[in-house]
């Protein structure tokens, strides 16, 4: 009998959640997550690349890449891998929403605007461009090209949906999606987006204390039930909320704010939802 060899899987590696940082000293490095597939078992590292190696594999790092090999050494004081080289990619990552899409849902983020009768005209004209290629977070939730864009879609639909379901006035509905389409739309100059690289800019917090209290500004003199809303979408004081969310339209965008940033279509992987 000829013994049957078994076949070993292949571990490959993906990258997620990249977000570049500034050491004390200037330096630049990056943090990410690598999901490590073994067998039909994936689990998640996270993983630190320093200066050094940073300079040299920043030109094949993305969201989505997936690598045959990785290098690098486990810190048990901070819980991570420092990833010292990657192997081959074996599989490019998606780079995100693609144009056409991003601007279906900016249309229908300035109508639903529009219809609160609040104008940013100006804003959007002057930023189209940042807000269709946007990311939504620096990690964790919609990390990639269009990011902003597709969770702003995802919070205005799981809100609307609930709205109707709860027979909300055609009114109270207007003002919330408008507050909904507004709410994130500033982390535009809180975040730096290049290269597929996300990190903060530090000169937004020399003017503004966070993308929520720039759009609440840029609101309440046009519709402050609306701006109400955009400053209470993190529902508690202790998430940043101006004040803790109570009303039944509060606890909407604050619920939808919250189902879509760890539910919803998280990373470029589960865009193949789409057929981009």
């Amino acid at each position: 009998m000829t013994p049957v060899k078994e076949e070993k899987k292949v571990q490959t590696f993906e990258m997620n959640n990249l977000e570049i940082k500034t050491t004390k000293a200037g330096d630049p490095f990056v943090v990410f997550s690598l999901e490590v597939v073994e067998g039909d078992e994936a689990h998640m590292r996270n993983c630190t690349m320093w200066d050094t190696s940073y300079q040299v594999l920043k030109d094949k790092m993305k969201n989505g890449n997936v690598y045959s090999t990785i290098s690098g050494t486990y810190s048990e004081k901070f819980k991570n891998w420092n990833v010292t080289n990657l192997g081959d990619v074996i599989k490019e990552g998606k780079e995100g929403l693609n144009e056409e899409w991003a601007l279906k849902i900016l249309s229908r983020i300035m109508e639903a605007t529009q219809a609160a009768n609040i104008d940013l005209g100006e804003f959007f004209m002057e930023n189209a461009q940042k807000l269709i290629t946007w990311p939504a977070a620096k990690s964790h939730h919609h990390a990639y090209k269009g990011g902003l864009m597709q969770h702003t879609k995802e919070v205005m639909t799981i809100a609307e949906m609930n709205a109707d379901l709860l027979l909300m006035s055609e009114y109270d509905k207007t003002n919330l999606l408008a507050a909904c389409a507004l709410h994130d739309l500033h982390k535009i100059e809180e975040y730096n987006f290049e290269d597929g690289m996300i990190s903060s800019n530090d000169e937004f917090y020399k003017k503004q204390i966070s993308h929520t209290l720039a759009m609440y500004s840029n609101v309440v003199d046009k519709n402050w039930k609306v701006a109400q809303l955009i400053g209470l979408h993190h529902g508690k004081i202790e998430w940043d909320a101006l004040k803790e969310a109570k009303e039944t339209d509060e606890l909407l965008i604050h619920y939808a704010d919250m189902l879509s940033s760890r539910g919803g279509l998280t990373t470029v992987k589960s865009l193949d939802y789409y057929d981009n």
